[in-house]
């Protein structure tokens, strides 16, 4: 299964629902994590929803089915930058990181959005190097484009060429927020809070007011206008910036904004043959013996919706039927199984896959030799092998991204249960970190620092406990993890113990969290940077059956 694999990957729900309608998978095995947001704007009559991805590329996609339509390399690294797209459809685009070719870093660079294909040449139509414009977005105002720099630069370019026009204009010392256009001037804030105001000349650009917010202050957002008002955030409060004038007369650009994306989508549909199916909710945890309606969506080759044409046939791999009213019925029991759901209208395919997840309580020995196909994040980066004739599970080393992540279970509105395992770490010079997931909390088995720790975000350990626990290589542990809500607290509780020595009768660890978790799905942790990790005997119980 592709979706196994580490990927950017794009989700659309149905806002009315929050039914999954489709997932688009960029190329395996980014290198980075990104911010860009998308922008949906209309192509040659066609809706394209563009983006950049964490493997470099910029993406134009259909915003109705994720059929991507084309994609560009802009960079090796991932793109964090949102794109600007002009009315003729040139989008330009920024980065901060390596270029796909030579050793430059950044650029700024025009794409031809109406002649991009997938089987065509690259749409590229200039690229400015040397240039390193990676968080901050770039502005389109006529025919300039004003970027800035990480490190607060700001240059003007010609739309046309790429080339530079006058000599820029130093703002701070880093920059994260972008640049707004209100008014006819542009304003900005750095990351250290120089706040500017900005008037675009014939010959770049001049500076028209600069204040300094009070020392301490950092700015990550961009300045927001409404009514005649600017709004900055900051880390030490938002900003609103105003005179005592009636600004009313300022308001008129609601409209104007809503007018402008009524013209999204609005085209009429003349092309009325069915191209694409859609199969909804295209993934979705169900329970055995439930009953799932499907709905069926049909979208000409543009991605416009159409009537959904007779004949269509489904077929059900696996657990399950679909009756002639299109309801998904699920056989009962207690197996952890998949339903995959296909449509079919002659040539054209659209499948849904179900995770069938049985309640409480669970017990995985691997003896079938299987990862269980139910589990988020655990086919990759694990895999079956027995050992002394036992079926167990593995952590590798060997894949490529991974190495160190978490894993999903079940649904995300469980809560109040106990997770336990058998684990261990494999022979090698360091020692893994092995943990286990409650309710959005961690435990972890953390081998360097020979300790075990409870925590709920690692970025930020706001209510991590810890205890020293010396533990080694090629030696089984048993880990039990317990989460629950107790007077309006988040209580865990962890204990670990050397496998088939007698359970200690006290919890060896406990946290608490006023800011709980209410919910979340049990799951696993692991970093096998340094040595495989091995699992076996998982079992998930409801506290009240303990």
């Amino acid at each position: 299964d592709e979706t196994a694999k580490p990927a950017h990957r794009f989700f659309a729900f149905d806002k009315a629902t929050g039914e999954l309608v489709w997932i688009t998978s960029t190329r395996p095995f980014p290198e980075d994590t990104t911010y860009s947001t998308p922008v949906i704007v209309s192509i040659n009559g066609q809706d394209t929803m563009i983006a950049g991805a964490g493997d470099g590329s910029l993406y134009g996609i259909q915003p109705r089915t994720g059929k991507i339509l084309w994609s560009d390399a802009i960079s090796r690294r991932g793109l964090n930058t949102s794109v600007v797209v002009d009315d003729h459809g040139q989008v330009f685009t920024t980065h901060g990181e390596e270029n796909p070719t030579g050793t430059a870093m950044g650029a700024a660079v025009r794409i031809d959005a109406t002649r991009a294909s997938l089987d065509g040449p690259s749409a590229e139509v200039w690229r400015t190097r040397e240039i390193t414009i990676g968080k901050s977005s770039p502005l389109l105002v006529g025919n300039r484009l004003y970027v800035v720099e990480d490190s607060s630069h700001l240059h003007v370019l010609d739309t046309e060429t790429g080339a530079e026009i006058g000599d820029g204009l130093k703002l701070g010392t880093s920059m994260r927020g972008s640049l707004v256009y209100a008014d006819g001037k542009i304003y900005g804030c750095t990351a250290t809070g120089f706040f500017h105001i900005l008037r675009p000349t014939e010959d770049g650009i001049e500076s028209v007011h600069k204040s300094r917010l009070p020392r301490g202050t950092e700015v990550g957002g961009s300045p927001a206008i409404w009514a005649g008002r600017i709004y900055l955030p900051t880390t030490l409060g938002l900003y609103c910036l105003a005179t005592d004038e009636n600004h009313a007369d300022a308001a008129g650009a609601d409209d104007q904004a809503i007018a402008a994306t009524d013209d999204v989508g609005g085209a009429s549909v003349s092309d009325q043959a069915v191209a694409q199916l859609q199969v909804i909710p295209a993934e979705a945890i169900v329970k055995p013996g439930s009953k799932l309606p499907l709905r069926l969506v049909a979208f000409n080759s543009i991605g416009q919706s159409v009537p959904v044409p007779s004949g269509v046939v489904f077929d059900v791999s696996g657990a399950g039927n679909v009756d002639a009213d299109g309801v998904l019925h699920l056989p009962p029991g207690d197996r952890h199984v998949e339903s995959r759901v296909t449509a079919r209208l002659g040539n054209i395919v659209a499948t849904s896959r179900f995770r069938v997840v049985p309640s409480l309580p669970w017990h995985f020995d691997f003896s079938d030799n299987q990862v269980p196909i139910t589990w988020i994040g655990a086919g990759y980066r694990h895999e079956p092998r027995k050992v002394e004739g036992d079926g167990v599970l593995v952590k590798i080393t060997t894949i490529p991204k991974g190495t160190r992540s978490q894993s999903w279970m079940g649904p995300v509105d469980m809560h109040d249960y106990t997770i336990t395992a058998d684990v261990k770490a494999g022979a090698a010079a360091k020692l893994p970190d092995i943990g286990l997931i409650a309710q959005r909390y961690t435990v972890d088995l953390m081998g360097a620092n020979q300790q075990i720790q409870i925590r709920t975000w690692p970025a930020q350990n706001r209510m991590a406990r810890s205890v020293s626990f010396s533990w080694q290589a090629e030696t089984w542990y048993t880990i039990k993890f317990r989460s629950s809500i107790e007077n309006d607290q988040a209580v865990l509780r962890a204990k670990v113990w050397p496998r088939g020595t007698e359970e200690p009768a006290e919890w060896m660890l406990t946290a608490t969290d006023d800011a709980a978790n209410r919910q979340g799905s049990p799951g696993m942790f692991g970093n096998a940077t340094n040595a495989e990790i091995f699992i076996d005997n998982l079992s998930v119980m409801a506290n009240d059956m303990l």
